[in-house]
């Protein structure tokens, strides 16, 4: 589900049904593009999208063997 952010600094926050129960994950908007908010020393390690259902899409198809590989907590 996309909500928007209660969090001034985000637009959307995105909630996910993960393995350990549902989380919600802000969405980053910069220089154009959506990415998952992260720690900064991942931040540049994840891809980066045009549009939010570009950025679901990804992960809903396996993108999220990247976000294992980089320390992601959650899988979506």
């Amino acid at each position: 589900m996309i909500r928007d952010s209660a969090d001034p600094r985000y637009l959307y926050s995105l909630s996910v049904q993960t393995e350990k129960g549902p989380t919600s994950v802000r969405l980053v908007f910069k220089n154009g593009k959506f990415s998952l908010d992260a720690n900064e020393k991942l931040t540049e390690l994840l891809p980066k999208f045009d549009a939010v259902p570009a950025l679901i899409e990804y992960y809903v198809n396996g993108g999220a063997k990247i976000g294992k590989q980089v320390g992601s907590d959650f899988t979506l």
